[in-house]
């Protein structure tokens, strides 16, 4: 069996054609690589966890161990139908352990691809469909949590150190995910302008297609800026730790005690998951940015939702200022901020010096008929 601490790749010959096979380990690395999101790497890891735990409760050592025997039958009767029955009963074993319908949907077509790229076992999507068994997912009546300003407030009051409340107060208003705000450096941060712009580059953010830039309110300044202070322009902004998996893994631990701390432990009855997660920051973002602009693709398309993004980069850069001026007010937690759009701030000027005219105009006509009936003006 390939051990789990050596990257070994090796060539295979199934059913006369040749395939390039990869260990456990450069499987899990593969999906972090292409993604360079953590919860592509955390969902290949628990598959394979799954999936040994289910080869173990039919009597094999591990997953590979089941997959090799089954391997072995394939190419006897490459029309075999073990592995497709494999894959439905292994669907059936999540679900009977209580997995929900979504996650066992999720390890289904990651261990699928786990048969293909660890022990060159393809199946087509035709057989997936007719052999392979996913529970539905029910839509639930239950309406969704919204994480509150208050609640923000709470976990940035109560959190320890000024480098993970700046965190909390950058994920507000950039609704980035957690992977991608770990990997900001002090260098991408442009205080030379107002607001304060964050470049999210491409080698950072979900999929590694398109960078796309970020802005920061006057309160979160005030956060990150002691913090950048400290640190050089190299060094990542609000970690430590340059393995990303383990610093995401830290922060969600960190937060899960912070929301047990103050209390934020309510679960939806239909899956029993906790209502208020760190990545609730980001629906936050995505929430307040569509209703304070009106426009659903704009907020899409600045939290990084990917097939927004080539319409939020056609976006005229000062366009985009004006968008997230208008989403201040909504985002800030701390301060009373009142931002006007460009044709608002017209409106209000032209008023005054309307105003201003009629003042004019009427010490004028005072001046002249005191001038005209010699008449003191006190």
């Amino acid at each position: 069996m390939l051990s789990l601490n050596k990257l070994i790749s090796s060539n295979i010959l199934l059913l006369g054609k040749k395939r390039t096979t990869f260990s456990r380990k450069e499987f899990v690395d593969k999906e972090l690589r292409r993604s360079g999101a953590f919860g592509s790497y955390a969902v290949a890891s628990s598959t394979i966890k799954a999936l040994d735990a289910y080869a173990i409760s039919i009597d094999y050592k591990d997953i590979d161990e089941y997959l090799k025997a089954i391997k072995a039958e394939l190419q006897e009767e490459p029309e075999s139908d073990i592995a497709l029955r494999m894959l439905d009963d292994f669907s059936a074993h999540l679900t009977k352990i209580g997995k929900m319908p979504a996650t066992v949907q999720a390890y289904v077509s990651k261990a699928k691809k786990y048969m293909r790229l660890v022990h060159a076992i393809r199946l087509s999507k035709e057989d997936m469909k007719d052999y392979v068994t996913m529970p539905v997912d029910v839509e639930s009546d239950e309406e969704k949590e919204p994480l509150t300003k208050d609640m923000i407030i709470n976990v940035v009051n109560c959190s320890n150190g000024q480098r993970r409340k700046a965190f909390y107060m950058f994920l507000k208003d950039t609704g980035s995910r957690i992977g991608e705000g770990l990997q900001v450096k002090k260098k991408y941060f442009d205080f030379s302008v107002t607001p304060t712009r964050v470049l999210l580059p491409k080698s950072i953010v979900k999929g590694k297609k398109r960078k796309r830039y970020v802005f920061l309110t006057h309160e979160t300044d005030a956060f990150v800026k002691p913090v950048l202070a400290k640190i050089k322009d190299d060094d990542l902004a609000f970690t430590s730790n340059s393995n990303i998996v383990q610093a995401c893994a830290a922060e969600r631990d960190a937060f899960n005690y912070m929301r047990d701390k103050i209390g934020l432990t309510e679960k939806y009855e239909h899956n029993g998951r906790f209502k208020i997660t760190i990545h609730s920051f980001r629906a936050f973002t995505y929430t307040e940015s569509k209703l304070a602009t009106g426009d659903a693709d704009y907020a899409h398309g600045y939290v990084g939702h990917d097939r927004y993004l080539v319409t939020y980069e056609r976006i005229a850069d000062q366009t985009k200022i004006d968008f997230f001026y208008r989403c201040v007010p909504r985002l800030s937690i701390f301060e009373d901020t009142v931002v006007l759009s460009n044709d608002e701030l017209k409106e209000q000027y032209e008023k005054r010096f309307d105003e201003q005219d009629k003042k004019i105009n009427t010490l004028l006509i005072a001046l002249n008929l005191a001038q005209e009936n010699k008449i003191k003006i006190s």
